[in-house]
């Protein structure tokens, strides 16, 4: 096992399967009053630590779902544009379609998200549609298939919520040890930031 940008690379129990890491990125930051991808902890800003993370994991390709240019990465523009993230997480299945096999996405504003948090996502989608975490919409884990993308081009037409994926799908919810809830802090404003940066009040 070896370290990238800090992180430990693990392998999923499918080394065959490609996969494509998303980052969301496609929200206005209206709360924050800046660009969340910009902004700095640790000494990385949020957009490059998910890339990192995404690459621990050993991903085929990283895309990012929103107006963000990295260079060697592509961003995917949403099939209809400010309809939330599951027009996004549908954008990405269009494009990765017949490529890859899974999709692991990432919200952009959850900077603490380990590796071991993907891998158990990845290693419980093998037999469903979607993985995702109790009382967490993200991150989360979703196999590519003719079902996946019919059942979410009727949601994206009818109710494009991340609740309404989930129940259509067959998902599978893994539970979250205690321990472990820290790692899931969303940031999505100022008061949030400094939150996060005062890391012993999380």
């Amino acid at each position: 096992m070896v370290r990238v940008n800090g992180l430990k690379v693990m392998n999923f129990v499918g080394t065959n399967k490609k996969i494509l890491g998303v980052i969301l990125a496609g929200g206005k930051s209206s709360r924050m009053g800046q660009d969340k991808a910009l902004l700095s902890f640790q000494g990385m800003s949020f957009i490059d630590r998910n890339i990192a993370l995404l690459q621990s994991i050993n991903c085929t390709e990283i895309c990012i779902s929103g107006d963000i240019h990295i260079p060697n990465i592509n961003s995917i523009p949403d099939v209809k544009t400010h309809n939330g993230p599951v027009v996004g997480i549908y954008s990405m299945l269009l494009y990765a379609f017949q490529k890859y096999d899974y999709l692991i996405i990432l919200p952009i504003d959850m900077p603490l998200l380990q590796p071991e948090l993907l891998e158990k996502l990845m290693i419980n989608c093998i037999e469903s549609d979607l993985s995702y975490y109790d009382k967490y919409y993200f991150p989360l884990c979703i196999k590519l298939s003719e079902r996946t993308k019919n059942i979410l081009s009727e949601i994206i037409h009818d109710t494009p919520s991340i609740k309404n994926m989930i129940s259509k799908l067959n998902s599978y919810k893994l539970l979250v040890p205690k321990q472990q809830k820290r790692l899931f802090f969303n940031v999505n404003n100022p008061k949030e930031f400094k939150k996060l940066t005062d890391e012993d009040k999380i």
